[in-house]
């Protein structure tokens, strides 16, 4: 299912948001995944005491928050081989770093491909998925390019209803009122959901994507009718964070 104006879905496990953790309390790996992370936030109040309807009529409602919030990491150079290498410290397999490089570059189409990982969080009047949404990169060049795989975990939707209170009021002509209350019900949905997208590294004119100096890519989602969302990597100024990370790592 789809929403009208904002949308959500992935390849591996979907799960909750995490809470961001201050920077001085993440490990080298998930200060450089966050390096290579951008994200999207939309928050919009709904809802509150006392919002006039209609000349006769008040809703009375409790403030409801609408959110969505996307991020996406790019495994580029530097976050692969740092991947990689936790990977055979973490292993318990006694196989070789060799080996495990080699089985990861199977699965993941590297460095032929490179790809993005999504997760999407969203809190709206109707439940959001990722998969049913175009989702495409542009380069700085301002050529775009679809992704040649798409993994899409599913989507996990949780159902909240709620009931306002419309207070009518009648014949405002006279010093005196009465009142007629009557009841509204709604329903909001939170949905998670997480992709996995795989890029061309190289484009048609054999230009690697992720290997220039100006290199810039824009993720975009969108529906049949609107972007949603747009998510910005400036790679050299990624860089330039991630080698100032390193000499200050002991």
């Amino acid at each position: 299912v789809m929403i009208a104006s904002i949308v959500g879905s992935t390849g591996g496990c979907a799960s909750e948001r995490r809470a961001r953790l201050p920077e001085q309390d993440l490990t080298p790996f998930q200060r450089l995944v966050d390096r290579w992370t951008a994200e999207y936030s939309y928050r919009r109040t709904v809802g509150g005491d006392d919002l006039v309807s209609q000349s006769d009529a008040i809703i009375e409602r409790p403030t409801h928050e609408e959110r969505l919030h996307i991020s996406a990491t790019l495994f580029a150079d530097t976050l692969v081989k740092a991947e990689i290498e936790r990977i055979c410290e973490e292993d318990t397999t006694d196989l070789s770093c060799d080996s495990i490089a080699t089985g990861y570059a199977t699965r993941h189409n590297w460095p032929k491909w490179f790809r993005v990982e999504i997760s999407a969080h969203a809190n709206l009047s109707e439940p959001f998925a990722l998969e049913p949404l175009t989702i495409y990169i542009t380069d700085e060049n301002d050529i775009s390019y679809e992704p040649v795989k798409r993994e899409f975990a599913t989507t996990r939707l949780e159902e909240r209803s709620y009931l306002d209170r419309e207070v009518k009021r009648y014949d405002p002509y006279t010093s005196w009122e009465y009142r007629v209350y009557e009841y509204q019900q709604g329903v909001e949905y939170a949905s998670s959901g997480h992709a996995t997208l795989y890029f061309e590294r190289v484009n048609v004119v054999g230009r690697d994507l992720l290997d220039d100096p100006n290199a810039q890519l824009i993720m975009t989602f969108r529906t049949r009718r609107s972007d949603i969302a747009r998510l910005t990597w400036n790679l050299a100024e990624i860089r330039d964070r991630v080698n100032a990370d390193a000499e200050l790592t002991p």
